[in-house]
């Protein structure tokens, strides 16, 4: 089998196997009448994803090809139409930079620890592996595509973090796992959700782990107070640094919330560790409250939007070792 990390985020999926990582933005959108254009440019940063009786439009530019579909809710995540398309999109560009396997993928799934509590979580795992397990079909601008998927197993995205750290790439125990045998800090800043977890003294901390929706779509919002933008619109421009007003204020201000979250989660256990791990795209964003704050026990890593999903197939990797 063909070992995949796949981190399911609410701004980016993101996808990891041995060749390499693709990343695709999970903004979607229902779109309407398909009409000639004097444009013949191919934008591979958005798709047309078209399975059973539906059609979508995904990635960065999807709110330009119809009517956006906010689908924010930790529910789309278990098996809706949207979750889907989102994971085609991206699997699909995946498959066009690197070619499709030959062989049935094993993927190791990285959710927000919301869908992962002790009351949730074989409920959530079931449902997951519900409607990713088995063949999937669907037209990729136009193009037929598959995939298909043999297992499947759901960890923490903030898990996905740790895996990055401690493993290498084929699945060895990487320099740096000595930390994990501490006080280590895990903040993951996606679009939605900022995600926390840790561990005292080697062992996983339940105090220590917590999830809200104080993603950087929280600082969109704060810079559309008006609202006359759409959140997509403004991702796009996010991404390309074209904000401007004030938005280096807003950022800021969104930044010390990011902080004060973290800070009443971790209370005084937050001056202990040994090593904060910082990933996800919001990152960039909330970089300078992170270094004020944490100083030189803030770790990043390279490329850190990709950083979960790489962990997960660490991960994958690691566990089909000992199998």
């Amino acid at each position: 089998m063909k070992h995949i990390g796949l981190d399911l985020g609410f701004g980016n999926v993101k996808v990891y196997d041995s060749r390499g990582a693709t990343v695709f933005a999970s903004h979607l959108a229902s779109p309407g009448v398909a009409y000639a254009s004097d444009d013949e440019s191919t934008d591979n940063e958005t798709s047309m994803i078209e399975f059973s009786g539906v059609r979508y439009a995904v990635g960065e530019s999807a709110f330009t090809k119809g009517s956006e579909i906010a689908g924010l809710g930790m529910q789309r995540l278990l098996g809706s139409m949207e979750v889907k398309a989102i994971t085609y999109a991206a699997l699909g560009a995946h498959f066009r930079n690197y070619g499709r396997p030959k062989d049935g993928l094993n993927v190791y799934v990285g959710l927000p620890a919301e869908l992962l509590t002790k009351a949730e979580k074989s409920a959530t795992t079931a449902a997951v592996q519900g409607w990713l397990v088995g063949k999937h079909e669907w037209l990729q601008d136009g193009k037929p595509t598959w995939a298909v998927v043999d297992s499947v197993t759901v960890r923490s995205q903030a898990a996905g973090a740790m895996y990055d750290m401690i493993h290498t790439l084929d699945g060895s125990e990487a320099k740096d796992a000595k930390y994990a045998a501490g006080n280590i800090g895990i903040i993951s800043i996606g679009f939605n959700t900022v995600e926390l977890s840790g561990m005292l003294l080697g062992k996983a901390a339940d105090s220590m782990m917590s999830s809200d929706t104080y993603g950087v779509r929280r600082l969109l919002e704060a810079y559309n107070s008006r609202g006359r933008s759409k959140l997509p619109m403004l991702d796009f421009k996010l991404r390309r640094g074209q904000l401007n007003g004030e938005y280096e204020n807003i950022r800021q201000a969104w930044s010390d919330r990011v902080i004060g979250f973290a800070d009443t989660i971790w209370g005084k256990n937050i001056y202990e560790l040994g090593r904060v791990i910082a990933v996800g795209g919001g990152v960039e964003y909330a970089r300078p409250a992170l270094e004020k704050t944490f100083g030189d026990r803030l770790w990043v890593p390279d490329n850190h939007i990709v950083s979960i999903s790489r962990g997960l197939y660490k991960r994958a990797v690691a566990d089909g070792k000992k199998a």
